[in-house]
């Protein structure tokens, strides 16, 4: 590839304690038993996957995921806050998703979108959300490594995608559009996203969600 060329794995992490739940998660919420099996299992497939550097969120469920796959393919670990999942301020931690305090708080930051203090339920507003994506974009596209994998979250994975599509079509990324993309965009535990970037046709979708080490 030339050396503006990338190769991108995007990562969720594995099954975390809070996703069995369904609950708002803290930073530190650990993976399950079946969230480990999931990260070895992603760490033994990426043995025949071509990586330089494994990005990841300083998170402990994304954190953990990654170094699976820094051990199994010896490429070196470089983890950032840049990568960390958007963030239920702390009182929330812990409640269902489904709570009215939380649900009804969540839809008051996509509505507010356009407001740069709002942040309600959670600790960034969603214009430091969506400049958080833009650095992390900025972030990988900036790394001499050809070959990137990154262990992120649901959420900010969303807006990775949402990014890119702005590179693509030159459209502004409001809370509208990331709203309907968070409804259309689904990513499972250890599943990966692979994306190609190149200076003539910016960023191309090559596989999405793809599960296959999970059997």
């Amino acid at each position: 590839m030339d050396s503006q060329d990338k190769l991108i794995y995007l990562i969720r992490h594995g099954q975390s304690e809070g996703n069995v739940g369904k609950l708002c998660q803290s930073p530190d919420e650990p993976l399950t038993e079946l969230g480990e099996e999931q990260a070895r299992f992603l760490a033994e497939r990426f043995r025949s996957i071509p990586t330089d550097v494994v990005l990841a969120s300083s998170m402990k469920r994304a954190r953990d995921t990654a170094q699976r796959v820094s051990e199994s393919t010896g490429a070196p670990l470089v983890v950032s806050d840049l990568f960390v999942e958007l963030l239920h301020k702390e009182e929330f931690c812990g409640l269902p998703e489904s709570d009215e305090r939380v649900a009804g708080g969540d839809q008051v930051w996509f509505e507010n979108a356009d407001d740069p203090q709002c942040r309600s339920t959670f600790t960034e507003s969603f214009s430091e959300f969506k400049e958080r994506g833009r650095m992390a974009i900025e972030c990988i596209l900036d790394r001499p490594e050809e070959n990137i994998a990154v262990a992120s979250h649901g959420t900010f994975l969303k807006m990775l995608f949402a990014h890119m599509l702005a590179c693509n079509q030159d459209v502004q990324i409001d809370g509208k559009l990331f709203n309907a993309l968070f409804r259309l965009l689904g990513t499972g535990n250890t599943s990966i996203t692979q994306c190609r970037y190149t200076k003539e046709r910016g960023w191309r979708l090559l596989s999405w969600n793809d599960k296959a080490h999970l059997g």
